[in-house]
């Protein structure tokens, strides 16, 4: 393999329990490869195989005619010790003529591409009274398939032997590590949690060998952690941080989420500082597990592992140490104190969009109301590309009051009657991340192109890991977003809105809530591409910019083509 092709990111697939439904699975993973292209591995956590074997036949159907799968499918072992009889062999086997591949119980495994990846199936071994699993369908109950502390401290200590000083890129385990929201200011239900929710010695696992993403599932609901931190902030040198995910069982409509797609370029093709690079994130917290892990051995004493420093006896001072933290801490403060400045120093400068500042561009406005207006944006794509814009200084839509949203809702429906009268449709979306000033992106496509919007929308958010939640149509995002939380908020006609049987402003509504980065361009991306307005090249906003002249004369043709549809006239 050529250093190239090691650079080159893999697209990967990872999905929660199939417990049968191979064909659910495959259906979605096609669905996805047909818009967005092939992906490189399916990696699937937790049970494969369901319990009884007439709940199998479709995963037969596959292992007879190898030719209709998909995509490579790598498998974990099973969390019930009956269910391995369906592998030919518990160690690990090839199921499907290479196709898809059971990894084992445990271990380490590196693709020919270069990625790293640790996997461990089954339930952290418990007393007798809690070695089954009732069923909620009242079957008989299984007995767990479980492991040890003698099996995660073998998966390090081997690990470390093969691929010494090589940073894992994905850990794989089907229970969730124990406490794993810790820190993260996202709270999980207990009617959420199984009675065999979360192990210890999973989060010890973690702990060790600080993957870059880890996946469980087993718990029936989608959960993505906030990234946390390796290392102790000013204590040691920064480290790459992990992203924990917890995924849902395979079902037909991916709700609750059960399959992640993502892009990682292995990390044995990064230099170290690439690496702390790729996967830093502004929203973070600390390690979850740091002080939350109490192993014990067989005679009930404190578990400390080969790499653990163990408490020391006495007390000690150790004034160079103190000097060198009381530096560090300076510096950290400084840092802050300067960051804190040139941020102030940002906000005081004038703003581009409130209307009584000195830097608005007025040759782009063409509608003026009490508390909005109506603009082009600066490098519009086409003619069609407008914007939205609160008179005062308002962040967001959060933090907007009722009367600025009454007129923008008004706007909003005048827009969607103009354009459906050229037989347009509208959307509109709001990005509050990297903005002061909040800004309502209009847009406008052809209406027979209407079917066209969601999965154009959906196919350039799973490609670039980004969420887009379907809310419903009565919600207040002030009752679901914090103030200051960054989100991306997207509202789509529906597709039988020029058909005449409903309203001009039906539409359905999608969030994301930004937790880490987002890209910028995400929505201008998605309706320059080929299937909807196709205009690539149009991409970069500071390549469209016209001059002022040419800007002028666009406003008005539009002020008065929008004339009767104006709610401010």
């Amino acid at each position: 393999m050529s250093a190239a092709e090691s650079d080159k990111p893999l697209k990967i697939l990872v999905s929660g329990d199939v417990e049968g439904r191979l064909s659910d699975l495959y259906s979605r993973v096609k669905s996805i490869q047909s818009k967005v292209g092939k992906f490189d591995i399916l990696f699937c956590v937790g049970e494969f195989f369901a319990q009884e074997a007439s709940e199998n036949a479709e995963i037969y159907e596959y292992i007879s005619d190898p030719s209709l799968v998909p995509i490579q499918t790598y498998v974990l072992g099973p969390n019930h010790s009956s269910r391995y009889k369906y592998f030919f062999d518990k160690s690990g086997c090839d199921l499907c003529a290479d196709k898809i591949i059971y990894l084992g119980p445990k271990g380490t495994y590196s693709t020919l591409n270069g990625l790293n990846i640790v996997y461990l199936s089954g339930f952290e071994k418990k007393n007798e009274s809690v070695k089954k699993l009732k069923r909620s369908d009242d079957s008989d109950t299984e007995e767990f398939a479980e492991f040890e502390l003698k099996d995660i401290e073998s998966i390090i200590n081997n690990y470390e032997k093969r691929n010494a000083g090589e940073c894992i890129d994905i850990l794989l385990t089907n229970q969730w590590p124990k406490n794993v929201e810790n820190l993260s200011n996202q709270e999980l239900e207990n009617k959420q949690k199984s009675e065999n929710f979360g192990s210890e010695l999973v989060a010890y696992l973690a702990q060790k060998l600080k993957p870059r993403y880890h996946f469980s599932a087993v718990e029936n609901f989608f959960f993505e952690r906030i990234p946390y931190r390796n290392h102790q902030v000013l204590l040691e040198k920064e480290k790459h941080m992990t992203r924990f995910l917890g995924l849902a069982k395979v079902n037909k409509s991916n709700k609750p989420k059960f399959l992640y797609a993502f892009n990682i370029v292995p990390a044995k093709s990064l230099d170290y500082a690439e690496l702390v690079r790729q996967t830093a994130n502004p929203i973070s917290s600390d390690n979850p597990y740091s002080t939350n892990l109490s192993l014990k051995n067989d005679d009930g004493s404190q578990y400390y592992g080969d790499h653990d420093l163990q408490p020391s006896k006495q007390y000690f001072y150790d004034a160079d140490y103190i000097k060198k933290m009381n530096e560090l801490q300076e510096q950290e403060m400084l840092k802050q104190k300067r960051k804190l400045e040139a941020m102030h120093k940002q906000e005081q400068e004038p703003c581009w969009f409130c209307l009584g500042g000195s830097k608005v561009e007025r040759q782009y406005i063409v509608s003026v109301g009490d508390k909005c207006y109506l603009a082009y944006a600066k490098g519009a794509l086409n003619k069609d590309h407008l914007l939205i814009i609160p008179i005062d200084h308002v962040q967001s839509t959060v933090v907007a009051n009722e009367d600025l949203m009454e007129e923008i809702d008004k706007y909003k429906l005048a827009l969607a009657k103009y354009f459906k009268s050229r037989n347009k449709c509208v959307l509109f979306y709001e990005r509050n991340y990297r903005t002061k000033h909040m800004q309502i992106q209009v847009y406008a496509i052809r209406a027979d192109k209407t079917y066209l919007l969601k999965d154009a929308f959906m196919s350039m958010a799973q490609n670039q890991d980004i969420y887009l939640d379907e809310i419903p149509q009565m919600t207040n995002l002030k009752q679901i977003l914090e103030p200051n939380r960054p989100f991306f908020y997207l509202e789509l006609p529906n597709e039988e809105l020029h058909a005449g049987s409903r309203s001009e402003m039906d539409t359905t509504r999608y969030l994301c809530e930004i937790r880490g980065g987002f890209p910028i361009n995400f929505g201008r991306d998605v309706m320059a591409s080929e299937i909807l307005l196709n205009c690539p090249d149009r991409i970069d906003w500071k390549t469209c910019v016209i001059s002022i002249e040419e800007e002028k004369i666009m406003s008005q043709d539009f002020r008065k083509e929008f004339k009767m549809f104006d709610p401010a006239l």
